[in-house]
């Protein structure tokens, strides 16, 4: 609707009125990580988007997968994919039929590397085995149907939708496990990406098998650290305890042995087969190696999964990540490991969560009324500031009381909690006993904020009074069914019985401005 001179034409409606039109692929949508382009919808429901201000290795692109549709919301400026770009993933979300500069592939000349691949479908690979005068490259042209994908062999080098690495594992349930170059996790360690299959990945440059000390310590068959050895690691030999100080090409350890001397008090040193050591057991407190860098271990669950504070990495307010790993295979003990002291080590109890923890400015009941935690003393002692008592000339009545008489306060959406990943908003509870947190410290692309799933209340504290969400952003919290289903946000594409248009501006009492594509008043307004 336009009106004179292109105006633009506004109508003003309750939520009910308006309905998300279809989504298809190659437009431009908003996610809760930011723009991108959808991809692919796939035959499950889900969809997978491919986000644009986001950038990995070899600035490629992230793709984000997201359970159904109503993960996502169209954008009413957004522009399209072009064809080729809207085939960056396929409906199976793999690499299957899929071509790359650098591939190496196997065509009916012999085995080469892609060179080109043109508009046409033509595609340029130079062979391997094939050469000219001076050493000169051959090249052949072939279609992409000429073209085979070359078998896998563990330290192949192959590319993913993640950047290139080293292929360190082929599983028995065809899971794949890459190692990749060009990402750093704490202490210098690589990540390690696991595929669903071969499909997942491609071959780039030549057959760079593992050598030397380092690789021949990838990965082993179950996936884990249980047959995975790394310099400075803790060990039991048949000579005593010690640490590993050198582990050689042929498979011989170098062990140092603590409980042995020589004059002078040098060390003693051991030569041993593989098969020789064994891991020490692993104790809560301890400093423990993982392949996201050092931590301590805080728990070893019930169900068998450990949980590892890491000391190289920081969330919001200082706080540390904990790191979730389904066994004590999964860390190795360091020989040099220093031990929690027994505060530290009851960060995380056996369940995991936040019940009988506490925390300077949590908010708690107490037989004297509610208030607010400010001391946490050696000896158990909590001191409390009161909201309801005052001194004169408004001072805070403290009371000292131990740990066994407080109580943890009920929770209220729009409540301030502290979470093992930083602070943040309640913003829902659901039916099934999750609780979303908004987390106010950390940020996403286009600036939003990210919601944090935790399984019940017993993983949140309340930190400060109950800030309620208010304004119009705050309205748009997430919704009961924690998709996007029922979330707005201004500049989003809807449909309503007037026609197509764009949100301008979501009013605290729910009501949306509309601005109409297909109508105009006097001036273009």
């Amino acid at each position: 609707w336009k009106l004179a001179q292109d105006a633009t034409v506004h109508c003003f409606l309750q939520r009910s009125a308006l309905s998300k039109p279809e989504i298809r692929v190659g437009d431009e949508v908003a996610t809760s990580y930011g723009k991108g382009h959808l991809v692919a919808r796939r035959s499950d429901g889900s969809v997978v988007v491919r986000l644009q201000s986001w950038k990995l290795a070899g600035d490629s692109r992230p793709m984000l997968y997201l359970r159904g549709v109503e993960m996502i919301s169209l954008l009413a400026s957004g522009d399209k994919l072009d064809a080729t770009a809207g085939k960056t993933v396929d409906s199976s979300s793999s690499l299957e039929g899929f071509w790359m500069v650098d591939e190496r592939v196997e065509t009916i000349y012999g085995v080469g590397s892609i060179v080109e691949i043109r508009s046409s479908g033509v595609v340029k690979v130079a062979l391997d085995s094939w050469k000219l005068a001076q050493d000169a490259t051959v090249y052949c042209f072939v279609q992409k149907s000429a073209l085979k994908k070359m078998a896998f062999a563990v330290g192949d080098e192959v590319a993913t939708t993640y950047g290139r690495g080293q292929l360190v594992h082929l599983r028995a349930d065809k899971t794949v496990v890459v190692r990749l170059d060009s990402w750093k996790l704490a202490g210098g360690s690589r990540p390690m990406l696991y595929l669903k299959d071969v499909t997942m990945i491609a071959h780039v440059g030549g057959a760079a098998k593992p050598s030397g000390t380092t690789s021949a310590k990838a990965v082993q068959s179950s996936s884990s650290l249980l047959g995975y050895w790394r310099v400075g690691e803790a060990v039991d030999t048949i000579y005593g305890s010690g640490s590993i100080v050198e582990i050689r090409a042929n498979g011989v350890f170098r062990v140092a042995l603590k409980s042995w001397k020589l004059a002078q008090d040098a060390t003693v040193h051991c030569f041993l087969q593989r098969s020789a050591l064994s891991k020490p057991e692993i104790r809560v407190g301890d400093e423990v190696a993982t392949s996201y860098g050092k931590g301590h271990l805080v728990a070893r669950r019930s169900d068998g999964s450990v949980v590892v504070r890491l000391q190289s990495w920081k969330l919001a307010g200082d706080s540390r990540p904990m790191l979730y790993l389904r066994g004590v295979e999964m860390i190795s003990l360091l020989a040099s490991g220093d031990k929690l002291d027994a505060t530290a080590g009851k960060t995380v109890d056996s369940s995991s969560s936040l019940e009988g923890f506490w925390m300077v400015d949590e908010r708690v009941e107490t037989i004297y009324g509610v208030g607010s935690i400010v001391e946490i003393r050696s000896s158990g002692v909590v001191k409390v500031a009161l909201d309801s008592w005052k001194l004169a000339q408004d001072a805070t009545v403290y009371c000292f009381v131990q740990k066994s008489a407080l109580k943890k306060m009920a929770f209220a959406v729009g409540d301030e909690v502290a979470t093992t990943y930083g602070r943040g908003q309640l913003v829902h509870l659901r039916a099934d006993k999750t609780v979303v947190v908004r987390l106010d410290s950390w940020k996403l692309a286009g600036g939003s904020r990210p919601m944090l799933y935790l399984k019940d209340v017993t993983m949140i504290a309340h930190v400060g009074g109950a800030a309620k969400p208010s304004g119009t952003t705050s309205a748009k919290a997430v919704q009961s069914s924690s998709s996007l289903l029922g979330y707005w946000r201004v500049g989003e594409a809807v449909d309503t019985i007037y026609g197509s248009g764009s949100i301008v501006e979501i009013r605290a009492n729910g009501v949306f401005r509309v601005a109409l594509k297909s109508w105009k008043l006097a001036q273009d307004a």
